[in-house]
C-alpha cells in the first residue's frame, strides 16, 4: 500500500499558513496538539476557514485526518468540513465528505483533550485534477476560539474501510451514504 500526504504545511510547522487560504485565523505556538505551532480561527459571530487546494487523480480515495479542539469554556462553534473535488478548469464535480460537528462538542484544549478525526473519502470522479480541502468554523455569538493541527490528506491505493478516531471514549456517530458522498456528523452523549 503505497500513502501520500497531499497536505503540505498540515501541522502549521513553519509558523505561516502557507499553502492555506484563510479567514479569521492565526497560527499560535500557545497550545499545539504535536510539533510547535498550530491554526487558531476566531470564535464568536465571524465565519473561519482553512482552505487546501491538493492535485488529485483518478481513480484515488484519501483519508483525512485532523486535530481539533476548542480554546477556553465557552461553547464551541459548529464546523463544517468538506473535500470537494473540480476539474482543471475548476468546474465542480462533487463532494467526497462533508463532516458536520454541532456546536458545543469539541474538547477543551487546556485539558489537553483534542478530537482526532479520521474519515475515508469517496472515490474522485473522471476529470478530477484537485480537491479543496476547508474546514469551516460557522458563526455562533459567544463561541469559543477552535485549534486545528496535524491536518493530512492521505492518498490509498487500495480500498481500506471507514475509520473513526477520536480523542474520547463517549464519542459516538453516525454516517449515511448520499448519492455517494461519505456525509458524517458526530454528536456527543
Amino acid at each position: 500500500m503505497t500513502i501520500e500526504n497531499k497536505i503540505s504545511n498540515g501541522g502549521f510547522e513553519i509558523s505561516t499558513f502557507s499553502p492555506w487560504i484563510y479567514t479569521n485565523a492565526t497560527i499560535t505556538s500557545e497550545f499545539c496538539h504535536s510539533g510547535s505551532f498550530t491554526a487558531r480561527l476566531s470564535g464568536g459571530s465571524v465565519n473561519s476557514y482553512l482552505i487546501h487546494f491538493v492535485e488529485v487523480n483518478p481513480p484515488e480515495r484519501f483519508e483525512f485526518l485532523v486535530s481539533l479542539a476548542k480554546v477556553g469554556t465557552n461553547p464551541s462553534p459548529p464546523l463544517s468540513l468538506s473535500v470537494a473535488y473540480y476539474n482543471a478548469s475548476f468546474v465542480f464535480l462533487g463532494y467526497g465528505l462533508i463532516i458536520n460537528i454541532p456546536a458545543n462538542q469539541l474538547p477543551n484544549v487546556a485539558m489537553e483533550t483534542w478530537l482526532e478525526l479520521n474519515q475515508t473519502t469517496s472515490p474522485i470522479p473522471l476529470g478530477t485534477t484537485q480537491a479543496l480541502v476547508l474546514i469551516n468554523k460557522l458563526p455562533l455569538a459567544g463561541s469559543a476560539d477552535v485549534v486545528v493541527d496535524d491536518v493530512s490528506f492521505l492518498t490509498i491505493d487500495s480500498v481500506i474501510e471507514l475509520m473513526r478516531t477520536t480523542a474520547s471514549d463517549n464519542l459516538s456517530s453516525g454516517s449515511l451514504q448520499n448519492n455517494g458522498i461519505n456525509i458524517v456528523n458526530f454528536f456527543f452523549q
